[in-house]
């Protein structure tokens, strides 16, 4: 029978590192002013780690006394690390995500492939929101080393369905090459072969310095820099899959960076498609098509640790003003969960950086000592500025539960002063004084209940009070209640002669027709999924408009993006005796992107809300 006692031994080798008893080894960790020093025993670093078993070989030593310095690591994850190295415990739940990233690229450089392996694990499993929040940070690192597969493989995943994410950021041009030509191996990459080759393009002129910025003006070493830049790159370019005109359009001005034999290839091809080439071409990419899915039955599941569905029905209904609750299976809306604190942490900083510029919140609070169930709705969006929002529509409550039989509901007196922006240390705060959340120690675990503000006090005691667990949703239509349109659009007809005939919109709305009265679109669920098909319904009318590219919202500009694949139509009813359809003319200025006050909007003032 073999007896284990590793707790034991992880507590006493654990003591060693506090008594710091015969230590030999010093390591200075960190940059001034933030340095400190950690003293250690070389026979414990040695046989840890193989950062340190490879560096005590040329080690400066002073009074026998190994010096190592380690100035890229802070001492906030050095002190993480070092007691993982003696006692062999890591607690990720008692850190935010950001530090156990920084955690996860600390313990890689310092070559603790078990440690950096169960780090990935909890991120993806428990994290994944703030991966994608920080998604170009995550997936340039996760090409630094081979170590970080899983998470190179949660990213690749994302961009394959939606390479928007990664071709239209900030950061693009300063994607490592490794990382873009894995984007471009990828047969399953959803993006269209012109667009990869500008993007392409855009990536080596930014890593290509003292290019003219006109094209006119380029010389042939010019064009040959460009060359050496994309050598790894282009092979990896479906130019087949290009059509004649954009080979015009797109590579022709840029013939000289590729091989001669490849460019005759290529217009050979598009001359006479029976041509032999010895060019290597490679497959066409695997396009899924977008389908509508079939109907099913509507199920909502919560995705809480506080609230149950009766809760979200009971809110829902306050939220419609309704004097009755929603039946479970009637519920209009989906609670997305946006933030949960013992998942994605307790600050203030936290809750801004997740939660800001999105509208229709619902925050609930969970208080173990009085088990309690508190929270508000905020129909408006959360952001970092110092002032007050007017609304009639926000809510606070208290949710019944074993104790409380019924669930009180207080909703806003002072309009406005219904929401309080404030940035750090303050998290999501109603009114003056009737339900807010602020830092205490840096963490934000300390809640304020009153009624300034408000119709009445929802919480059993007023002042500040501990909270145990707290939860952010963002409150968006329910996709399921369009069923009946789903099977509609499925398979409806629109007619022959009216195809591609460009009539105008003002055209369709002089026929008497009732315009938009409603929107069933929500940008942060459409913006967050990256879908690539977006219907815009309205119920009344019969009213629909198609745009086949992602929704995005713009903070303080707009911006167009080109499509000729966008229309919008009216589906033939009792007023109507034939569906009209009106596809997009102005192909540069299809769709519009602009901040939230604006939903789905096509051209420049055909369409919107």
């Amino acid at each position: 029978m073999v007896i284990k006692f590793f707790e034991q031994l992880s507590q006493d080798l654990t003591q060693l590192l506090e008594n710091e008893y015969e230590y030999n080894v010093i390591i200075e960790v960190g940059e001034q002013p933030n340095i400190q020093l950690f003293k250690g025993h070389s026979a414990i670093l040695y046989q840890r780690s193989l950062y340190f078993r490879q560096n005590f070989v040329n080690a400066i030593k002073n009074n026998n006394i190994i010096e190592i310095k380690l100035p890229h690591i802070s001492p906030k994850l050095f002190n993480i690390i070092i007691k993982y190295i003696y006692g062999g415990i890591v607690s990720l739940e008692n850190f935010e995500v950001s530090t156990i990233f920084d955690l996860l690229v600390a313990a890689n450089e310092l070559k603790f492939t078990e440690l950096v392996r169960h780090i990935q694990s909890h991120l993806i499993d428990n994290n994944a929101s703030w991966l994608r929040l920080k998604f170009s940070r995550v997936y340039q690192i996760s090409f630094l080393d081979e170590s970080f597969g899983p998470l190179q493989q949660f990213c690749n995943n994302i961009i394959t369905n939606h390479p928007s994410i990664i071709f239209n950021s900030d950061e693009f041009t300063s994607l490592h090459e490794d990382a873009l030509i894995a984007l471009l191996k990828n047969d399953d990459l959803q993006m269209d072969e012109p667009e990869i080759w500008g993007k392409v393009i855009q990536w080596g002129k930014a890593k290509t310095p003292n290019l003219p910025p006109n094209l006119d003006e380029w010389t042939d070493e010019n064009f040959k820099t460009l060359k050496a830049t994309l050598q790894h790159c282009l092979p990896h370019i479906r130019y087949l899959q290009i059509s004649g005109k954009d080979i015009l359009k797109k590579i022709k001005p840029y013939q000289d960076i590729l091989e001669k034999k490849l460019w005759d290839d290529i217009v050979s091809k598009f001359l006479d498609p029976d041509t032999p080439i010895t060019s290597p071409i490679l497959p066409p990419r695997k396009k899924e098509k977008a389908q509508l899915p079939p109907p099913k039955a509507l199920i909502i599941t919560p995705s809480s640790s506080i609230i149950t569905l009766q809760h979200i029905a009971e809110i829902s209904s306050w939220i419609d003003r309704r004097s009755t609750i929603y039946d479970t299976a009637e519920i209009p809306y989906e609670f997305n969960l946006l933030l949960r604190g013992s998942r994605d942490g307790f600050t203030s900083d936290v809750f801004h950086s997740l939660c800001d510029n999105i509208p229709g919140t619902v925050v609930v609070v969970k208080i173990n000592s009085t088990n309690e169930i508190l929270g508000g709705y905020n129909p408006l969006i959360w952001n970092s500025g110092n002032e007050y929002a007017t609304t009639a529509d926000s809510f606070i409550f208290s949710l019944k539960n074993g104790i409380l039989k019924e669930s009180i509901l207080s909703r806003v007196k002072d309009t406005s002063r219904a929401i309080r922006y404030y940035n750090s240390p303050l998290g999501p705060w109603f009114g003056s004084s009737a339900f807010g959340m602020r830092d205490d120690m840096n963490c934000l675990k300390k809640l304020h209940c009153g009624e300034n503000g408000y119709e009445k006090q929802v919480a059993k005691t007023q002042g500040w009070v501990i909270f145990d667990e707290y939860e952010v949703f963002q409150i968006c239509k329910n996709k399921n209640q369009h069923k009946r349109l789903q099977r509609k659009l499925f398979a409806f007809h629109i007619t022959k002669e009216r195809d591609r005939t460009g009539i105008s919109v003002q055209q369709i709305l002089s026929q008497g027709l009732t315009h938009l009265l409603e929107s069933e679109y929500d940008y942060n669920v459409i913006n967050e999924a990256g879908e690539q098909t977006n219907i815009q319904y309205e119920r009344d009318t019969g009213w629909l408009c198609y745009n086949p590219l992602i929704w995005k919202f713009l903070n303080s500009r707009l911006e167009y993006a080109t499509t000729a694949d966008s229309f919008i139509f009216f589906l033939k009813n009792g007023c109507l005796n034939e569906s009209i359809l009106s596809r997009v003319k102005n192909t540069s200025e299809a769709i519009l992107y602009y901040n939230i006050s604006y939903g789905p909007w096509f051209s420049c003032d055909d369409v919107g809300i």
